[in-house]
């Protein structure tokens, strides 16, 4: 079993709101569908990650499109996909601590004292993943991810009345109130707390993922140059919010492990 990371979305010139919707659904699910047996497996930890990049990107589509669709179908859509990601966040966590975050400590060269206790502290993380992979496991085979399966199906298949509109007329309006969003969010960052990095963070994935959505609407050499410049600054907020997220798991070993 290996894992899989969503397609690129292809949308036509004339593409309506209501084609972003379907297929931006239809890709999340197949991406879901995807990484299923990874997970359950645990055959590599890119699994976990690329199922919840879909409940996001999924997510991001319906935000996108809110004023658009009918209110409460949407609402429980995305309330299902939010639980769902919150499942599998404590395996994604545990995974980034153990696999990214430790072996940096672990080399690099403590005294032999200090080499017994960070094997100790590895063993209650590597349970703690355990517990978090449990969890994930439960969540795929249950009756309401199956449902939830079936609410994004029955989306993909449903027609909106009200997204009947050029997706390029609100792309660009989206695109620009979310990247002011990613500039006011960003003002004095090298002085901001955890949490403000974190909303920084949350406003530049939502901008990235609304240009990764209407990327082939603008030309190529454009949305290239946007994307990839997002990705950079995603990946570096992205290891700062792991840092941050590593001293809370501290915190729950050590409550854990007394």
């Amino acid at each position: 079993h290996t894992w899989a990371r969503g397609e690129a979305l292809v949308l036509a010139k004339t593409a309506r709101a209501e084609d972003v919707l379907h297929t931006a659904l239809s890709a999340g699910l197949q991406q879901l569908l995807h990484n299923e047996d990874c997970v359950l497996t645990r055959c590599d930890p890119e699994g976990v990650h690329q199922m919840r990049v879909a409940l996001r990107r999924m997510r991001s589509v319906l935000g996108v499109l809110k004023p658009h669709l009918e209110p409460q179908s949407a609402s429980a859509l995305d309330d299902g996909l939010k639980a769902a990601a919150r499942a599998l966040g404590a395996a994604r966590d545990w995974d980034v601590f153990v696999d990214e975050l430790l072996p940096p400590v672990v080399g690099g060269g403590a005294g032999q004292a200090d080499e017994a206790g960070l094997v100790v502290l590895r063993s209650h993380a590597e349970r703690a993943r355990d517990a978090g992979y449990q969890v994930a496991e439960a969540l795929i085979r249950s009756p309401v991810y199956a449902r939830l399966l079936s609410d994004i199906l029955s989306e993909v298949g449903c027609r909106s009345e009200g997204a009947d509109l050029p997706a390029i007329d609100f792309a660009t309006t989206v695109l620009a109130r979310r990247h002011r969003q990613v500039l006011k969010a960003g003002k004095g960052l090298a002085q901001q707390t955890p949490a403000q990095r974190h909303r920084l963070r949350i406003a530049v994935k939502k901008v990235r993922y609304a240009a990764e959505l209407f990327r082939s609407l603008y030309p190529a050499k454009k949305t290239t140059a946007y994307i990839s410049a997002l990705r950079v600054l995603q990946d570096g907020l992205g290891h700062l919010n792991d840092l941050s997220t590593a001293q809370h798991l501290m915190a729950q070993l050590i409550q854990s492990a007394h």
